[in-house]
C-alpha cells in the first residue's frame, strides 16, 4: 500500500538519481522512462528517504 508522508524540503533531481542508483535498480533512471508510478525495492526507498536529510 502507497500513502503520502511527508513533502521533501528540496525535490531530489533525476541527476542525483542517475548518480546514486544504477537502471537496474531504480526504473526512472532508464532513459525514456518517465513514468509517474513504478515498483521501487524497500531498500531503494529507504535510501532514497535517506537522501532528504542529506
Amino acid at each position: 500500500m502507497v500513502e503520502f508522508v511527508e513533502t521533501f524540503s528540496q525535490p531530489i533531481l533525476l541527476s542525483t538519481l542517475q548518480e546514486e542508483f544504477s537502471s537496474e535498480e531504480l526504473m526512472v533512471v532508464r532513459p525514456g522512462n518517465r513514468l509517474s508510478m513504478m515498483p521501487v525495492h524497500q531498500a531503494v526507498a529507504l535510501k532514497i528517504l535517506a537522501m532528504k536529510t542529506s
